[in-house]
């Protein structure tokens, strides 16, 4: 099945109204963005708008506009956001999106993951997740590092387990190679990571 994106549309201000996002005096922008995108792609934003819309334009809230706001702009408009972008700002989008009360920008981001991350891309994300829980209690983030930890899960059990440390092209031999911390990061990690494969063996054998 696929995963809806907003038709390409090109950067005009017909038809749209003016979105301030907030910040220093030099990064602050306003986008002008067609209302029918905003409408049907962010139910906060939905709201900021029937409360607001008499005035001139909208400001985006100061939360929502560190997690990068610019890049839904580009999906709303372009329909995709450029890989090395995703990459780099996953983490910020995947809060984004639930910020934004956006299912679509979510299921989106779901679809690029796994067209776009490979073997040492989950392995590198897994790891930096699991340390970040259960301390920042978000769910946005908890259902992120389930998402990852699944994507490596199914990376192993694709690939199997020769190639799959092939592909992680030195990440998983410098894990292997890595004292654990007092911590015992790399031992929870690697726990976590067996519960995860586990359970889709589970989910595989016949009951």
């Amino acid at each position: 099945m696929s995963t809806y994106k907003p038709s390409p549309l090109e950067f005009t201000s017909i038809g749209t109204i003016p979105v301030r996002v907030p910040g220093n005096s030099s990064s602050s922008r306003v986008y002008h963005v067609h209302i029918s995108l905003l409408y049907g792609q962010s139910k906060l934003v939905k709201r900021i708008i029937w409360e607001g819309v008499g005035t001139g334009g909208i400001q985006i809230p100061d939360y929502v506009a560190g997690l990068g706001f610019e890049h839904f702009v580009t999906w709303l408009h372009n329909g995709d956001i450029l890989e090395g972008h995703f990459k780099r700002h996953i983490i910020n989008l995947w809060e984004l999106a639930f910020e934004l009360e956006s299912n679509s920008f979510k299921a989106y981001l779901k679809e690029k993951g796994k067209e776009c991350l490979g073997e040492s891309d989950y392995l590198a994300f897994a790891q930096r997740l699991e340390t970040m829980q259960p301390a920042d209690s978000s769910f946005s983030l908890q259902d992120l590092h389930d998402y990852m930890f699944q994507g490596l899960a199914d990376k192993i059990h694709t690939d199997g387990w020769t190639s799959f440390i092939e592909k992680t092209e030195g990440g998983w031999e410098d894990l292997m190679n890595r004292k654990d911390d007092e911590d015992g990061t790399k031992g929870k990690f690697l726990s976590s990571l067996m519960a995860w494969l586990d359970k889709d063996d589970r989910k595989s054998t016949p009951g």
